[in-house]
């Protein structure tokens, strides 16, 4: 048994790694990305740049981590004036042709204890080289998300991170970026991510008070990230939120998203599934996964806080992600489901549960 050993106080310097989200291909071929956060004394946070490693012996040995979010004169910076260096959402994608794309967010400024982004985010994207994992070019400029505490994009929890309308559970602002199987080119790609960008602003910070209007906001590129088309919304109503998206084997866009819309009341949620009516259309079919909605509001056994009495036992968390995967001309999802219940304590309430269904 090897066990982790060390010595540090709450005045030292530490490093984070956060968020691994790799990507393989081909015979041994794995890229890796995360969040390298940085703390001073008192865990205050002094950077956050996205960094890569790169492996071509499935694993075995790695390059060095790389820097990979570099700067930019669109980005405010810690550690100098335009490092894109207050960054989240690392995704990263590899085209039929291995071209690496990888995306991330970046702040103007985070939470002191970099829990998440007080102002709004900008995407953007880097392309990777395929052997070293380094910055080959970019950060180029995807679009603006409307995210930001600051600003009044969301309402904020009891922990003081973005939520919903009469809700206590936290989002985390991420999305992905997927290539194109079927784009002979390889540099075919498109992102996701939500944001609160169609809600009337600014929203009241109290989540009881606040009305909200979250979309899943879709952008692609046919140049391998030089340009991208202008983020748009999948317009829905209430809220949709915590997207991740994969093309299918005909090169169709498929999004998988929780989704209020199944409740007038913008309380419940259940599952769906977006699909490009055409390749490179960006509009969209939908279809529900779910067949019982989820409760996050009230009613939770895990996770349970009352802030409202109108609202006992909402939830402060349902995960932070949805996933999604290409299985030829199907996809398969996976969401946190509420339906079960959780029985402990004598008592019975929500319980949380991973659910998985697969999708033509």
């Amino acid at each position: 048994m090897r066990t982790a050993s060390g010595k540090g106080s709450f005045f030292s310097v530490s490093v984070f790694p956060d968020h691994p989200v790799l990507t393989a291909w081909g015979d041994g071929n794995v890229f890796v990305t995360w969040i390298r956060y940085v703390f001073g004394p008192h865990v205050i946070i002094r950077s956050a740049p996205m960094v890569a490693q790169a492996s071509h012996d499935g694993g075995a040995t790695w390059t060095a981590p790389a820097n990979i979010s570099g700067s930019d004169p669109t980005c405010v910076g810690l550690t100098s004036a335009n490092a894109c260096d207050q960054t989240w959402g690392n995704a990263i994608a590899v085209s039929p042709s291995g071209e690496v794309l990888a995306t991330f967010y970046d702040t103007y400024e985070y939470t002191p204890d970099g829990a998440t982004n007080l102002g709004r985010t900008k995407h953007y994207s880097v392309m990777l080289d395929p052997t070293t994992g380094t910055l080959a070019d970019g950060p180029n400029l995807i679009g603006q998300a409307y995210d930001g505490i600051n600003e009044g994009d969301f309402p904020v929890s009891v922990d003081g991170r973005q939520t919903l309308q009469d809700s206590e559970f936290r989002l985390l602002m991420q999305g992905n970026i997927t290539a194109d199987p079927t784009d002979a080119t390889g540099n075919h790609f498109a992102v996701v991510w939500f944001d609160d960008r169609n809600a009337a602003a600014p929203v009241p910070a109290d989540p009881y008070a606040a009305v909200t209007n979250s979309d899943v906001i879709v952008s692609q590129t046919w140049d391998g990230g030089a340009t991208w088309s202008a983020p748009a919304a999948i317009a829905l109503p209430n809220d949709q939120f915590m997207p991740w998206a994969a093309y299918d084997g005909y090169g169709l866009l498929r999004v998988g998203f929780f989704d209020r819309s199944y409740d007038a009341a913008n309380h419940a949620y259940g599952y769906t599934v977006a699909t490009e009516t055409s390749p490179g259309s960006l509009s969209f079919t939908e279809a529900e996964a779910t067949s019982v909605l989820s409760d996050p509001t009230q009613g939770n056994a895990w996770f349970a806080t009352t802030v409202d009495p109108d609202f006992p036992r909402a939830t402060r968390f349902i995960g932070d992600y949805s996933g999604i995967a290409a299985v030829g001309s199907d996809v398969v999802v996976s969401w946190t489901d509420l339906r079960d219940q959780a029985c402990l304590f004598g008592g019975c309430a929500a319980g949380q549960g991973q659910y998985v269904a697969r999708m033509p």
